[in-house]
């Protein structure tokens, strides 16, 4: 890394501080040279040393923005700034995934056009689609993104989905229950058994909904306090997929 490579760079020339005769910022795009100078508190005629400098680095370099943040030489006064910026997403691209749900996906995926590429960002975008697709009740999908460069400072964003099947409920089994029975609490949860002709309307269709899961032990419990079972203990549930 650069950063490494400046830090022993001047550790010779600033064994003592030198006084800023001229402040300089070669490479930036995305953040304008007074916006650079204000954040790091550096103006001409300061006193800087090795420790000043370094975290004046780490100060930008946190703005994620840029791939690679140094300075080469300071002894005489004239500091310059060197950055290599990440690329921007010149372009989205969703593999996998049906027209109708393109258009949503991309209302939350959380990444646009034209901002800069950061890989932890994309990955969290990865986490969105499989959740918006659990939520539908589609269970292992997998999403991984990939990076195409257009020009040296852009590049293309492609998601490759492979959504998972849908699962749905053969049975609820309720381990323990005595005074209530699957029909006393099936108006209340979200996981219902698939019923007969689960097609049409008003009959349940079974349907996994992974992100309601959690939540049906809590109503499961309401439903025993409903009939005075005030010390009733639910635990979370278990869910075998075959």
């Amino acid at each position: 890394m650069k950063i490494f490579l400046m830090i022993s760079l001047l550790m010779a020339s600033l064994v003592q501080a030198a006084i800023v005769k001229s402040l300089k910022f070669d490479g930036l795009v995305h953040l304008s040279e007074e916006v650079a100078s204000e954040m790091i508190g550096i103006k001409s005629g300061d006193s800087v040393d090795i420790e000043i400098i370094d975290k004046a680095i780490k100060t930008l370099y946190k703005q994620g923005y840029f791939k690679d943040v140094w300075v080469e030489e300071v002894s005489d006064g004239n500091i310059v700034f060197y950055f290599k910026e990440k690329p921007t997403v010149a372009n989205i691209e969703l593999d996998g995934i049906s027209e109708n749900d393109k258009e949503k996906v991309l209302g939350f995926l959380g990444m646009r056009k034209g901002e800069v590429y950061d890989i932890k960002k994309a990955a969290l975008s990865e986490l969105r689609i499989i959740k918006f697709y659990e939520a539908q009740g589609y269970f292992d999908t997998v999403v991984e993104h990939k990076t195409e460069s257009l020009t040296e400072s852009s590049v293309k964003l492609s998601f490759l989905v492979n959504r998972g099947e849908e699962v749905f409920i053969k049975s609820v089994k309720m381990c323990g229950a005595n005074a209530l029975e699957y029909s006393d609490i099936e108006p209340k949860i979200a996981n219902k058994e698939a019923e007969f002709l689960p097609w049409m309307w008003g009959f349940n269709d079974g349907k996994l909904r992974l992100s309601d899961l959690p939540n049906d032990s809590a109503r499961i419990k309401n439903v025993y306090m409903e009939y005075g079972y005030l010390d009733a203990k639910v635990s979370a549930p278990f869910l075998k997929a075959y």
